[in-house]
Order: C-alpha cells, then structure tokens, then sequence
C-alpha cells in the first residue's frame, strides 16, 4: 500500500468510536445499532486491504460482473464456474 493511502485509512482511524467494556459486558457482534453503515464499510475496507497485503497480492482492479466466481450447490453437487 503507498504511503498516502496507509496515511490516509490512519487518519480516517483515529476517528473510529473506541469504547472499552470489561469481558462479562460486552455487547455482542452487531454493530448495526452503535455505527453507520458507512463506518462498518471503512473496518471491513481496512481488513480487506490488510488480508490482500498479508497475502502479497495486489488489489483486484477488474468490475464486479467480471469477478471470478465459484457456485456450489449442496444439494445437487452441481458446481457452476465462471
């Protein structure tokens, strides 16, 4: 990741909500109700960009629609590609 971007997501960082709770209190995994949606978007961001680092891999630049995708079927062992 270039410098301005990492500087950037530190930025964005320090203004995430801390909140601290001792173990026998915490509220649970939702977090729908104590950040917005644009918030949880900016943590996942932050992870997924960490995971593609971790792994050496540059990020995807390709669309959506054009993605790799794999779809397995349970039921009927039917696996689609494309």
């Amino acid at each position: 990741m270039r410098k301005s971007v990492r500087s950037a997501v530190r930025e964005r960082r320090q203004d995430y909500p801390i909140r601290i709770y001792a173990l026998d209190e915490h509220p649970g995994d939702d977090l729908s109700a104590s950040t917005s949606a644009e918030e949880r978007l900016a943590m996942v961001w932050e992870l997924t960009v960490g995971a593609w680092e971790f792994a050496g891999l540059p990020l995807p630049d390709y669309l959506r629609d054009q993605a790799p995708v794999t779809c397995q079927f349970r039921s009927s062992g039917v696996r689609l590609s494309s």
